[in-house]
């Protein structure tokens, strides 16, 4: 693993981890609070269920920052995440009106998948090109 490529596994991992566990507690609170600041967000109380979700991804994604091996399961999980989280958004912007707090998630998913899908560009280059190194 090259320092580029490190330093933006190390910059995925924190900003998608801490955003989930940001994003789980705050629904959780909310939904404890019962705060209307997320009614339109159409959460209900299986939104205990998926908070408690966001939070566990986000706290395997943050530390798993501690382990460069680079497993195979942290990209699928951050990936697999933020895919479904962009489907979820779009869905709702199409069938709802849309709010501040969602278009910025969206935007928030797309650069996740954009850095993860780089990351995996990278990995199958750098396997390529160790084939090519080892034949000279």
């Amino acid at each position: 693993m090259n320092k580029q490529e490190k330093k933006v596994y190390l910059i995925v991992l924190g900003a998608q981890g801490s955003y989930y566990f940001i994003l789980g507690l705050g629904i959780l609170l909310a939904s404890f609070a019962d705060i209307n600041f997320f009614d339109k967000l159409a959460l209900k109380p299986p939104s205990y269920v998926s908070s408690g979700l966001l939070i566990g991804i986000g706290s395997s994604l943050f530390l798993s920052m501690q382990n460069l091996r680079r497993a195979w399961s942290v990209y699928i999980l951050g990936i697999i995440c933020a895919s479904t989280l962009f489907i979820y958004e779009v869905a709702y912007a199409y069938n709802y009106s849309n709010t501040l707090f969602h278009v910025f998630d969206l935007l928030m998913e797309l650069t996740f998948i954009l850095l993860w899908a780089w990351l995996l560009y990278w990995k199958w280059i750098n396997k390529k090109f160790a084939k090519l190194n080892t034949d000279l």
